[in-house]
């Protein structure tokens, strides 16, 4: 189960039904329709990870804006230059790895779809219960890793035995475990808005700069207007609609930017990104976030519940350290619910008691002779293994440095030349 249909519970879901098809998955989320969010670029990380782990590159290219890159301007102290006069970086030809600049409630919605047509139970505007603002989750969930989990919902009683939370900030499994606690080292805020009516960058400055970049131009860049204590990014969603915002630290800057009004005001008062506002802009969507770092103190268990997305840990939008982040989670959470066989751990391997093994087997138990260096007995550690599977004195154990070994698969065969007698 996974709760949370936005870009990394879909991800996943997609991911897990392409590599193990024969799971049983089901996705739960209040929402309906896919609102607008914080939006950025999807990282050369998340790139490779759609195109050859998602399939889904053909349906990015035809349907969003491949980057042409990074692009960074910088403006004088009173905010005044015009975009042909800032000092710039950016390349002037296309990266070799393409990236795209995602509409991410499209995107979601179309995993939602894809999902569904794979088999998924995709269950829109399905609550898990007493999980608003002052109500604690652990009316909602009961994790139960030997037994299976319980999730309260609108649709009913659901039991798991793969939990997955993905959905970011409202996270009922961190509230529940009380995982996330304030953090101001990194103390960043930031509002964003979608603005139609915007003006293309090949279409400002002289002819002169419009040329510097032959190829592509500009106006498919992931572009940040920088200054002192806060920057501004600027991200074409279509030929006249764009989302833009900024992000500043507190201990430096706090613009008034509560509301749309205020954010649109804010822009305007630097020159160029009003150029690019145009003389009309119209809001069209508008968030905010006080504290946009986020990090959760634990994010995988063996008791099979896991963190993910936006759930587990936050930084913030530059560089797209969000997509990169996401898919390392994402890759680490779709390779765990392998549907461990009876006689194993969450992880696959052994919890039986043995007073030999197998080479190219594992064991959870400690070994019965004593060593001056101990054998790990905990779950997740890799274990000792007994190199003739008739004896266990410390002279004749092992331990494998490669690991996938388990005793359910005696066919498998440890490679000898990576074992180091202890």
């Amino acid at each position: 189960m996974i709760i949370g249909a936005g870009l990394a519970g879909g991800s996943l879901a997609r991911q897990l039904r392409l590599e193990q098809p024969d799971l049983d998955i089901v996705v739960v989320d209040r929402i309906t329709h896919f609102p607008p969010g914080l939006d950025e670029a999807s990282g050369e990380e998340f790139s490779n990870y759609a195109n050859r782990v998602l399939r889904i590159g053909p349906y990015l290219r035809k349907h969003h804006y491949v980057s042409s890159g990074m692009r960074f301007f910088f403006d004088s102290s009173g905010r005044d230059l015009p975009l042909d006069r800032m000092s710039e970086i950016g390349g002037r030809s296309p990266h070799p790895i393409p990236t795209y600049l995602i509409d991410r409630p499209v995107v979601e919605q179309a995993l939602c779809e894809m999902n569904r047509e794979c088999g998924v139970r995709v269950l829109l505007g399905t609550e898990v219960l007493h999980c608003g603002p002052g109500e604690s989750p652990a009316k909602a969930i009961t994790i139960d890793g030997d037994n299976g989990h319980l999730v309260r919902t609108t649709a009913g009683v659901i039991r798991c035995r793969w939990l997955v939370d993905a959905a970011g900030e409202e996270s009922p499994i961190a509230r529940m475990l009380d995982l996330v606690s304030e953090d101001d080292r990194n103390p960043i805020a930031a509002a964003w808005g979608r603005f139609d009516g915007c003006l293309s960058l090949d279409d400002l400055g002289t002819k002169a700069w419009r040329q510097r970049v032959p190829h592509w131009g500009r106006a498919s860049s992931m572009t940040y207007f920088m200054y002192r204590g806060y920057w501004i990014w600027l991200m074409p969603l279509s030929e006249s609609q764009y989302s833009i915002g900024v992000v500043f630290d507190r201990r430096h800057v706090q613009p008034r930017v509560g509301s749309g009004e205020e954010l649109l005001a804010f822009l305007q008062e630097h020159r160029a990104v009003g150029e690019i506002l145009g003389p009309d802009p119209q809001p069209v969507a508008f968030g905010t976030r006080e504290r946009l770092a986020r990090f959760a103190k634990q994010q995988f268990s063996e008791q099979r519940w896991f963190l993910t997305g936006n759930a587990g840990t936050v930084l913030d939008p530059m560089f797209a350290s969000g997509s990169s982040r996401r898919t390392t989670s994402l890759s680490a959470s779709s390779s765990s619910p392998t549907a461990p066989a009876a006689g194993t751990n969450s992880r696959g391997w052994c919890t039986t008691t043995a007073s030999g093994c197998a080479a190219g087997t594992r064991s959870c138990s400690t070994p019965s002779a004593t060593t001056s260096r101990a054998a790990p007995s905990t779950p997740g550690v890799p274990g000792w293994h007994c190199a003739t599977g008739s004896t266990t004195t410390a002279s004749s154990r092992t331990r494998w440095r490669t690991t996938g070994f388990c005793c359910t698969s005696p066919a498998r065969t440890a490679p000898t030349a990576s074992a180091t007698t202890r």
